[in-house]
Parts: structure tokens; C-alpha cells; sequence
């Protein structure tokens, strides 16, 4: 599930992950990825630090813990330099943080290494 409020980044991020085998679903809309959380099982969750100026990690941290969804990986995109207590929140097991902008390859690898 791929959650960005940039349209352009979304559906770019999207194809390149498609392109490269993987099944994803990709929205804009915080709540219809929210109640995805709910209603389907997804390996990684992709996110923006920020969505309409809310952080959205800790919310997707209690409906997963909420939900006994903790096998699933988060990767959270954000142009922000995040200061100390923000990375104690993204060490987090299975959270990655990764600065923008993301080169496609480098995200793709980033993925990968997340299942190896």
C-alpha cells in the first residue's frame, strides 16, 4: 500500500514497484489506506512523514499494533531532516525512513532488503 499525498510520486512509485514484480495498491486518501489496514493484508506500507501537516507514523502504529499487524513493514518518505525523537519513532522494528527525494532504484533496493 503506497499512501502520498503527491499524486505524481504516488503512481510514479507505484509503476516502478509493478514493473518490478511486486502487487500494490496506491491512494492518496488517508482514510481509504487506513481502512485498507483494516480490511487486507499488505506486506509494506509506504507513507509520507506528513499528510495534510499530521504525522501519520503514529497513527498507522496503533492500528497496527491494534490490529496484530506488526509483521508489516513501514517505509516512511519525508524531506524533512527528523530530529532525534522522530528517528527513535522510526527505529521502530520493520519502520525505514527515507529521505527525498527517492531515486526508484534506491527504492526498490530498499524494499528488497526489507524481506532479506
Amino acid at each position: 500500500m503506497i499512501l502520498a499525498h503527491e499524486k505524481d510520486l504516488t503512481y510514479l512509485l507505484k509503476d516502478v514497484l509493478a514493473f518490478n514484480g511486486f502487487n500494490v495498491r496506491a491512494t492518496n486518501n488517508p482514510d481509504e489506506a487506513l481502512l485498507g489496514l483494516g480490511s487486507e493484508k499488505y506486506d509494506v506500507f509506504i507513507t509520507n512523514y506528513l499528510m495534510k501537516g499530521k504525522k501519520v507514523l503514529p497513527v498507522i502504529q496503533q492500528i497496527r499494533h491494534a490490529m496484530k499487524l506488526q509483521e508489516m513493514k513501514i517505509i516512511v518518505l519525508t524531506y524533512m531532516d527528523l530530529g532525534d525523537e522522530e528517528l527513535s519513532q522510526l527505529g521502530q522494528e520493520n519502520v525505514v525512513y527515507l529521505k527525498k527525494p527517492v531515486l526508484p532504484n534506491e527504492f526498490v533496493l530498499k524494499i528488497e532488503g526489507l524481506f532479506s
